[in-house]
């Protein structure tokens, strides 16, 4: 399954759990600011997990599962 795949899978489950997408194509100001503030160098795919404004856990390729968010999520 693609990183986006499991995303959404998790998602699923999870209905509750804010996620937002961001395509660095289309929205590249925004992928620099992201960037920027977070201190997290941008990989595509990839995922930040933020917790009251701070990266808690960031991944990319294939290292983007359901089973990893849900480690990194606990309120999920």
């Amino acid at each position: 399954m693609t990183a986006l795949g499991e995303v959404e899978a998790f998602l699923r489950r999870h209905p509750h759990i804010p996620a937002y997408l961001v395509d660095v194509r289309a929205q590249r100001s925004v992928s620099q600011q992201i960037a920027a503030r977070s201190g997290v160098e941008h990989e595509s795919p990839q995922i930040i997990v933020f917790q009251r404004g701070a990266v808690v856990w960031n991944a990319s390729h294939d290292d983007i599962t359901a089973e990893a968010l849900a480690r990194w999520l606990p309120a999920a």
